[in-house]
């Protein structure tokens, strides 16, 4: 795999903070794979690369990354738009798994500012070619750049609140993304209407995750389901299966109201990014009401 980390160094974030983000990644790096390539970017209102391209995770540049982390300031104006864009420039010709970590409050202040603008141009520039996670940092982060950025790039969002918890919450997110086993994993629904399906955009697998996919019938019919994606290395891999519902083990009703609950979310959740890619239609606002209403989802988050 490539990893690729953006470390916010601008300055709204306190330099406390800052020092634990960069802990963190000096955490991750210890744990690089002998096979894996990585990059470290520093952006505020310049950016700063460790390496001008993505390296081998050799023990020499491990050793010199982690005193590129060393003493580093927080000052100045936040342009993510132009990190980001440098970030997204890679080889495309390997058979990789892609992971750009970007370890920010979300608050730019320099460049493209508008959060719908800023989501849609990153979008667009990456292609789905990245997947892209989140860090958020400080007490007060902007959730909603970093949650559907990462959410349209086929990532997530984890957010660390507490300063003391920053480095292990970085670490802990890497040790989910070391063992990459699938990439541009998508699915095919056939028996099923395929529109009330979500997370639209899958995420990549790796070892030991698991994630889950929600759906709604309105007829306990057979249908046929199937996975798909690429290994790393770029051999075509499917999982298809047939399933009749009315076969399907009945969940208690905390469960099935639970499982209503988190299909509702994710729909929700990409009703959310519609608008950030279409702007705020009345026919997307009335879905989103409607949800809102039904399933008791007061907000998103």
């Amino acid at each position: 795999k490539d990893g690729v980390f953006g470390i916010d160094t601008s300055g709204s974030i306190p330099k406390v903070w800052v020092t634990q983000m960069t802990l963190g990644v000096k955490f991750v790096l210890g744990s690089l794979n002998p096979q894996d390539r990585f990059n470290i970017m520093m952006f505020s209102e310049q950016p700063r690369l460790f390496r001008e391209q993505i390296t081998p995770a050799t023990p020499a540049n491990l050793d010199a990354a982690v005193r590129f982390l060393d003493n580093v300031e927080s000052a100045g104006a936040t342009d993510m738009n132009a990190a980001v864009s440098r970030l997204l420039t890679r080889d495309l010709s390997t058979q990789r798994v892609y992971n750009l970590v970007l370890i920010s409050d979300g608050k730019p202040t320099r460049g493209v500012m508008d959060t719908r603008d800023l989501i849609n141009i990153i979008t667009r520039d990456n292609d789905l070619n990245a997947s892209i996670y989140c860090v958020g940092v400080t007490e007060e982060p902007n959730r909603e750049l970093l949650d559907f950025l990462a959410y349209r790039n086929k990532g997530f969002s984890v957010f660390a609140d507490d300063r003391r918890r920053v480095a292990t919450d970085i670490r802990e997110l890497m040790s989910r993304l070391r063992f990459p086993l699938i990439k541009d994993v998508s699915f095919n629904v056939a028996g099923l209407d395929s529109d009330e399906v979500y997370p639209a955009n899958l995420p990549d697998v790796h070892q030991a995750e698991h994630f889950a996919i929600y759906g709604r019938f309105g007829s306990p019919a057979t249908f046929t389901f199937q996975i798909s994606g690429h290994t790393a290395g770029g051999k075509a891999v499917d999982f298809t299966f047939t399933r009749s519902l009315a076969q399907a083990p009945e969940a208690s009703r905390a469960d099935g109201v639970a499982m209503a609950r988190d299909w509702a979310f994710w729909k929700l959740h990409h009703l959310y990014s519609e608008i950030i890619r279409q702007g705020d239609t009345s026919a997307l606002r009335r879905a989103i009401e409607q949800l809102k209403e039904q399933y008791g989802l007061k907000t998103l988050y």
